[in-house]
């Protein structure tokens, strides 16, 4: 039982370190807030800063 207990464990945070670089190393211009702001805000929301994050309005 150890063992997959260890690999499950190893396989979650391989996953983990994967993702988070494949996020750090996107494509294109450095990702910065508004940018992954706009791009998540559906057509007819705003992107609307509230301290200490940025989120989808109707209107800010």
């Amino acid at each position: 039982m150890p063992i997959s207990k260890n690999f499950a464990l190893y396989t979650i945070l391989f996953a983990l370190v994967f993702f988070i670089q494949s996020a750090i190393a996107a494509p294109g211009p450095q990702l910065d807030p508004p940018n992954l702001c706009k791009l998540a805000c559906p057509p007819l929301m705003k992107c609307c800063s509230h301290e200490p994050l940025e989120i989808c309005l109707p209107e800010c």
